[in-house]
């Protein structure tokens, strides 16, 4: 009977224990969920989040990884005991900003939250997320289309001998002419959640800021530079900040494609500043990470200041529009050179027009392509030739004028309207589409195509010449006698003196 009472005292003292939940040797402690702070998620870089989360830098890379694998594998909880993060507002603000500013391809994920020790240390368990956005399967098409375009837009320059600063200035330039800023959807109130994602900015070439800051991140990482997300809360605003050559940088590749968008146009305004430098480009707040410092890109002699359109590369040459001195220029090693005179007119009224310089700079992997007031024009890299490719009637509309051109897939896309300034349907209803012609054999000296060389030719290069025609219909290929690059009254001195004969030929022949 002894035996049977004592037996019966320890049952009840075990359930009693077990019942007030007084912890015991080798029970786990009790988890409370935690909401993600998914507002104030400024990134410090890995080795200032260190000391945040209590861990090395080592540690925050590793930590990320094995977010980003839990997260990539469809699981719905990531175990970070290990790390021993002990729990505060601050550390979740850190590991909040870890999910939402670094790890773009996690588009998937809706919500995230944390779990903590209720007792004992308080350390973090675990990152919690529920409910995904897609299934895997969904999910692992778009990630499959996402690697496609990136793979597009990065494949020439992974291998290449460019700086990182042009690396990054060529895909700042091709991510601003690849996406359209959701403006109607910002005016509406219908932005989608994933206008902030890369998937939004590189599929659906649709997105708002932190959708083109995402794309970008994922773009760089495609050629091995570091980047991640800065946000300002005051701004309601995201953008990058990059490494280049070990300095930190920030660029701001959303507001470098202004709305309503136009097509071909590309500002340089913030790319690679330091924080001093980004605060006096307007972004007037003092939420966000200021890390970057180094101001050696603020020099406003740097080419990009100058230009208003994509840099173009192409044989081992960085092609750009100086619309300041209105020249097609090239950058072949660290030198730079003239290609061909973009000068030109946008007249309003026949007494009005604009002082700016809106040529547009495209390309198609062999020939460059630039846009004029009234005509879109071929280069030939290799002989530094011109030719006319496409001219849009004006015949009803002679102050209209192409202020917007790329080409993509064959096509030629010309935005031709009466003014530089669009709305939310200039391009729907002003842009026209038309196949790119094939490259053609050019007849030097038949300036208007007629299949002869005369006095009308000389003529019209002239007039081109001093500005008393606009160009349009006039061959700038055949009329550059001289192959210079250039169409000036040279050209037209060649060309009368072949029609006279008193010359047999023609020096570009």
């Amino acid at each position: 009977m002894e035996k049977l009472w004592q037996r019966t005292l320890v049952l009840c003292l075990t359930f009693i224990v077990l019942a007030v939940g007084i912890p015991t040797v080798g029970v786990a402690a009790v988890e409370e969920a935690v909401s993600a702070d998914t507002e104030n998620t400024v990134l410090p870089l890995d080795e200032n989040a260190a000391p945040v989360l209590g861990i090395t830098p080592e540690q925050v890379a590793a930590l990320r990884a094995d977010i980003m694998a839990t997260a990539l594998a469809f699981e719905e909880d990531c175990d970070i005991r290990r790390y021993g993060i002990v729990y505060s507002d601050e550390v979740n603000t850190c590991l909040s900003a870890l999910i939402r500013n670094s790890m773009p391809e996690t588009f998937h994920i809706s919500t995230w939250s944390f779990y903590r020790q209720t007792g004992g240390e308080r350390l973090v368990t675990r990152v919690h997320f529920a409910p995904y956005w897609y299934t895997k399967r969904e999910y692992q098409e778009k990630l499959e289309q996402c690697d496609a375009i990136a793979r597009q837009l990065t494949a020439d320059l992974v291998d290449s001998d460019l700086t990182d600063e042009y690396k990054a200035l060529l895909l700042h330039d091709r991510l601003a002419a690849w996406v359209d800023y959701d403006n109607a959807g910002i005016l509406t109130d219908t932005v989608t959640p994933v206008d902030h994602t890369m998937y939004g900015a590189l599929c659906n070439r649709l997105a708002v800021c932190d959708g083109y800051a995402k794309a970008y991140i994922y773009l760089l990482h495609h050629i091995g530079m570091e980047s991640y997300i800065c946000r300002s809360s005051r701004l309601a605003h995201a953008w990058n900040i990059v490494q280049v050559d070990g300095e930190w940088y920030h660029v701001d590749v959303t507001w470098d494609d202004p709305v309503w968008d136009v097509t071909g146009r590309v500002n340089h305004k913030f790319f690679l500043l330091s924080s001093d430098g980004i605060y006096e480009a307007q972004h007037t707040a003092s939420d966000y990470d200021t890390t970057p410092t180094d101001t050696r890109f603020e020099s406003k002699d740097l080419p990009w200041y100058s230009s208003v359109t994509a840099f173009q590369y192409l044989n081992g040459r960085v092609y750009y529009i100086d619309n300041t001195r209105e020249m097609l220029r090239y950058r072949e090693g660290t030198a730079f050179y003239d290609a061909v005179s973009v000068e030109d007119d946008w007249r309003v009224s026949e007494t009005m027009g604009y002082t700016e310089n809106f040529a547009r700079l495209s390309m198609d992997g062999e020939y460059l392509y630039y846009s004029l007031s009234k005509a879109v024009y071929r280069y030939y890299p290799e002989t530094g030739k011109t030719e006319a490719v496409y001219s849009p009637k004006f015949t009803s509309r002679p102050y209209h004028n192409i202020y917007g051109m790329r080409t993509e897939a064959g096509m030629l896309y010309c935005d031709v309207t009466d003014t530089p300034n669009y709305d939310a349907f200039t391009k729907k209803f002003r842009q026209e589409r038309v196949p790119i012609p094939a490259p053609s054999a050019v007849q030097c000296g038949n300036v208007d195509g007629d299949g002869q060389i005369s006095s009308t030719d000389a003529r019209l290069v002239l007039q081109y010449a001093v500005r008393k025609i606009d160009g349009t219909g006039i061959d700038r290929t055949a009329a550059d006698v001289n192959g210079d690059g250039n169409v000036d009254s040279t050209d037209a001195r060649l060309i009368l003196q072949y029609a006279v004969r008193k010359i047999n030929e023609f020096p570009a022949a």
